[in-house]
């Protein structure tokens, strides 16, 4: 009891010298600050005094989001936020959602002359060149949890990017050809700021024939990209998504995009050669980068969705393909002497039996044998089993079976593998 005593003592001799305060002075003095007006100036007087460090607007929605305008209020007057963002002019940008027309037109020639967009969400800022144009975005946890020492540090990165992006299309406009596509790349790829304007014009004009590489770089559009394939053959998607990975002109962000692209086109063939080759570019995937959101998702991506047609599991729905592609039955065989091996399909359970065309053994990449006849296994069984005669000692045993299941794959059950 005592001890709380204390800390109460301490808290209300703290409120009552806030600026010399009694504590209910106190308290009206700090609902007056928060209820202050924001300062700000209009737009055209910014304009007169703009400098090369450009616009900053500390937006948020006037009418309801009371938490964003506090926010706003602490950051614009913050010294620190001052300090980082030079000779920028910092302006509040209160959207007010229920504007009716009048209102609204009032609005929008108040901040004429620069295209403002909307973030992905609010409180949020925006930059702005000395000519308006919109270079970055700061929003999201940057600002929900907006410290001033924080968002202060943000603001100094992205205003740096800015100036370097400026001196790289500086250097390109005196530069030629490939040199130049290879200047203006750089100025696109820098991280957290927009591309510079008439970009990809630039480029396609210094390097028509994308000797450097970069054109194809740059003006990648994965999301149209991935739509785009999502209508293609499949075996076509994945061979150009080879290709394209074989390609040192792309970045490793956008390989990461072709794995996360076959790995949907695999998913959507299915079945055990399909898994395989999920895991092959989950694997990918990983090397071009674990701590990026893609990276991170392969190792989910292959635990949800790669089920492999294993000797120790048998087979289930998932891992029974949609056509005729022989499977490899992975594990380690009981196959290495020379004899006769008898492979058996034993159903378990399913509403569906299980359509066996044939058994193929090979020795690495030597087929050493062979049982091709249709077999089924279900409530009755009718030639379930296939013999592989083997000649000469196998010192890597792969199999691989040939299913014959089309759209009926609800099936589950063993095999095994017994020399006679």
């Amino acid at each position: 009891m005592k001890k709380v005593l204390i800390i109460a003592a301490i808290i209300v001799a703290t409120c009552a010298v806030y600026k010399g305060y009694s504590l209910r002075e106190a308290k009206k003095a700090i609902a007056a600050e928060e209820a202050a007006p924001i300062p700000t100036m209009s737009l055209e007087e910014a304009k007169t005094k703009v400098t090369d460090d450009g616009y900053i607007l500390f937006a948020y929605a006037e009418t309801w989001d009371t938490y964003g305008k506090k926010v706003v209020r602490n950051l614009i007057k913050s010294k620190k936020v001052a300090a980082a963002a030079g000779s920028a002019i910092l302006l509040p940008y209160a959207m007010d959602q229920a504007l009716d027309e009048e209102a609204n037109k009032a609005f929008q020639e108040q901040w004429k002359g620069l295209k403002i967009p909307k973030a992905d969400n609010y409180p949020a800022l925006l930059f702005f060149d000395r000519n308006g144009r919109h270079y970055s975005t700061i929003c999201g946890t940057y600002m929900t949890k907006a410290k001033p020492s924080k968002v202060a540090k943000l603001i100094s990165e992205r205003m740096a990017a800015k100036r370097k992006q400026d001196e790289l299309m500086r250097q390109a406009a005196a530069a030629k050809g490939v040199e130049k596509a290879r200047l203006i790349a750089q100025a696109c790829n820098l991280k957290d700021i927009n591309r510079p304007d008439n970009y990809e014009k630039q480029l396609r004009e210094a390097d028509p024939k994308d000797e450097s590489g970069v054109v194809r770089q740059v003006t990648f559009n994965p999301w149209a990209f991935v739509e785009k394939k999502l209508k293609e053959e499949p075996d076509a998607v994945l061979a150009e998504l080879d290709t394209m990975l074989a390609d040192p002109s792309y970045t490793d962000d956008q390989k990461q995009v072709f794995c996360a692209c076959a790995i949907g086109t695999l998913r959507r063939i299915g079945g055990p050669v399909a898994a395989k080759r999920m895991s092959e570019y989950a694997r990918k995937l990983e090397s071009y980068g674990k701590d990026t959101v893609l990276g991170r998702s392969a190792a989910i991506a292959e635990r949800e969705w790669v089920t492999k047609l294993t000797y120790t599991e048998g087979w289930q729905p998932e891992a029974l393909p949609r056509d005729v592609t022989p499977a490899e039955l992975e594990g380690e065989l009981p196959i290495s002497s020379p004899g006769t091996y008898t492979v058996i399909f034993k159903y378990q359970r399913g509403p569906h039996a299980l359509f066996v065309k044939a058994v193929e053994l090979y020795d690495g990449d030597t087929k050493v044998a062979e049982d091709r006849h249709d077999g089924t296994t279900g409530e009755k069984d009718n030639k379930n089993t296939y013999d592989l005669k083997v000649n000469a000692p196998v010192k890597n045993p792969r199999l691989f079976i040939t299913f014959d299941m089309k759209d009926k794959r609800d099936s589950y059950g063993r095999i095994s593998i017994i020399k006679q």
